[in-house]
């Protein structure tokens, strides 16, 4: 606090050993009357105690220099699987649902992993990530949540910081695609869809190779309609760098997805999907647009909403990416990146409102496909090649969330994270390579979103993440054993693709 009447500058920080630190910026201006918070971190090598003088350097005449004694404990803990590491509450006047949390690498420089969640109290979080017992908030940023796990994605650097940054696509009344510091969560740039009519949510955000040639990855997003027949209804593709529309195209319902799928062309750059849901059959939709300039190759008619699209490799060997996509009537089905036509076609039932990809586990080459979503009764995994079942474990509620987790059991194989919700609330560990449930855990409100992070618990498996309805945020220790297990051997597949 600068109680004096002129503007206190400080300088700098400097600590006498490595184990605490600063990720604040200097020179810091106070001005009179008012006050700001410093960060100290403290890092543990050991189970010790530890002591440090910071000394803080300023402009006051009187005290140019002022020393502050620092402290800490370390202690080993060991932590089982399902265990909470630390937990933060997104608290809220009406509504705190997580709809989506992720992992970010290191931030705040103490070589962890970080967590990035976003609220539907309108704010969007980055938490420190090797936290204990209550999570630490690095920074906030504040504007409507998104709608989907796949509104909220991090982005490989796109200002040149060297740090990972965000994209966020928002609902409610404020309709923009943000591309946010990861550093310090300051805007990069936004799009505001208010432009078309009363504007349109945004469903989901990604990323796509660099075209404009800046070195920096270029951002597909995709908008709802205003409820007028007079807002969005597109897919649009922007400069990662700078924001700039590079293309646009109007696709006359709300646009649910879009993807980048790998070149289907021939001119070295990956097309795009995308699928759109709105009303009847008449609005349902899985489109291939051209990754260059966004017109349209194909496009398919659904008995269903299309609520997901995602690229899974060439699958009927003909030399050209296919696709997957997840429908509102409980089908997921294969369709041929080359034309659209179908594959191959599953039925599960609910909604399927996500696709995520576990590694290949009955060796055929091909990725296995993990579906989420409303009324969804078990976790299951889909040979992407055949569409068929590998192995499906009862969920006890409706799987909200399914995504792939590094190998925590040690067999070779990746394992899958599960969040369920409505009345039944668990956190779920499954073997990648049977189903069968390694750990769950029950939680006092629906988890709405799962991802897993890079080893906090130094356990060398990772850890995971959780995002719940009541504006809860968790780290969860992954478990897992140092003892290596006998590795099954599973052979990989060479994908070649024209260019």
């Amino acid at each position: 606090m600068n109680v004096g009447n002129a503007p206190l500058s400080i300088d700098s920080l400097k600590f006498q050993t490595s184990n605490f630190y600063t990720t604040d910026s200097f020179p810091l201006l106070i001005n009179a009357g008012s006050q700001k918070n410093i960060a100290i971190w403290f890092f543990v090598e050991n189970s010790t105690n530890y002591e440090d003088t910071l000394k803080i350097y300023s402009n006051d005449p009187d005290e140019p220099v002022v020393n502050v004694y620092l402290s800490g404990i370390g202690f080993d803990t060991i932590y089982s699987g399902g265990e909470i590491i630390w937990s933060y509450n997104a608290q809220g006047s009406v509504w705190e649902h997580i709809r989506s949390i992720k992992s970010i690498p290191d931030i705040n420089g103490d070589g962890f992993d970080d967590v990035v969640a976003v609220s539907e109290n309108d704010t969007l979080y980055l938490i420190h990530g090797n936290g204990y017992l209550t999570g630490d908030v690095l920074w906030k940023f504040v504007d409507k949540t998104c709608y989907t796990e796949r509104g909220l994605v991090i982005s490989p650097d796109l200002n040149n910081d060297g740090f990972n940054d965000i994209l966020l696509g928002t609902v409610w009344g404020s309709r923009k695609v943000y591309a946010i510091s990861g550093k310090n969560g300051n805007v990069i740039w936004m799009f505001d869809t208010h432009q078309y009519g009363g504007g349109g949510w945004i469903y989901e955000v990604s990323f796509i190779d660099d075209l404009d040639g800046d070195g920096i990855v270029e951002v597909l997003a995709c908008a709802g309609d205003d409820g007028s027949g007079t807002g969005p209804r597109r897919a649009f593709m922007f400069s990662g760098a700078s924001g700039n529309l590079i293309w646009e195209r109007l696709l006359n319902y709300a646009v649910f997805c879009v993807r980048a799928i790998g070149d289907v062309t021939g001119d070295g750059y990956p097309e795009v999907a995308a699928g759109t849901a709105d009303g009847g059959t008449y609005a349902y939709w899985v489109y291939l647009l051209n990754g260059i300039n966004g017109s349209i190759i194909w496009s398919k008619n659904m008995q269903g909403a299309v609520w997901t699209c995602i690229p899974i490799g060439d699958i009927n060997d003909d030399l050209i990416p296919d696709i997957a996509v997840g429908l509102g009537n409980g089908q997921i089905k294969a369709l041929s990146g080359l034309n659209g036509s179908e594959i191959w076609t599953n039925s599960i039932g609910g909604i399927i409102v996500e696709l995520n990809l576990l590694q290949d586990i009955n060796g055929n080459g091909y990725k296995e496909i993990l579906p989420a979503g409303a009324s969804i009764s078990n976790f299951v995994a889909i040979d992407s090649k055949t569409g068929s079942f590998l192995w499906s474990t009862p969920s006890q509620n409706a799987v909200f969330s399914m995504v792939e987790i590094p190998d925590v059991t040690g067999d070779g194989i990746n394992d899958v994270i599960g969040g369920t919700g409505y009345s039944v609330n668990r956190v779920v560990l499954l073997d990648g390579f049977n189903g069968s449930e390694i750990w769950s855990v029950m939680q006092g409100s629906a988890v709405e979103a799962v991802y897993p992070i890079k080893d906090i618990d130094r356990n060398e498996r990772y850890d995971i993440l959780a995002g719940l309805r009541d504006g809860n945020i968790l780290l969860i220790a992954g478990g897992g054993s140092l003892e290596v297990k006998e590795k099954r051997i599973i052979k990989d597949k060479l994908f070649l693709y024209p260019h």
